[in-house]
């Protein structure tokens, strides 16, 4: 596993006022990227307006470190549900995969 980039985060971090929207598309895979960041950051504002019950779950240090100067650059968001959110991102990015891997499982997510 790659180590998480932590200047990338510590500048985050020290930066108050960063804006976390991600910048004009200049070319296919970078419009894919924004749109991935800008789902990631509805899912994570429709996580922490939900009422929906949470479990605890552990976390990678440098994962949570980086979540955490994301919260600190203008991401008013707490971790719990940006975990949720990358998580949800992530299976519904995936979903032909998950679906082939739950072929015999009920399915948790709408995917």
């Amino acid at each position: 596993m790659q180590p998480l980039d932590f200047d990338m985060a510590s500048e985050a971090y020290k930066s108050a006022n960063v804006d976390v929207t991600a910048p004009e598309p200049q070319n296919e895979s970078q419009g894919e990227s924004q749109d991935e960041w800008q789902r990631f950051l509805e899912l994570a504002k429709e996580y922490k307006d939900s009422d929906k019950p949470s479990i605890q779950v552990w976390l990678d240090a440098d994962v949570k470190c980086t979540l955490e100067a994301l919260r600190q650059s203008g991401v008013k968001i707490p971790v719990k549900h940006l975990v949720s959110a990358a998580v949800h991102a992530f299976l519904d990015n995936n979903k032909k995969e998950v679906k082939k891997m739950l072929k015999t499982q009920p399915k948790v997510l709408k995917l």
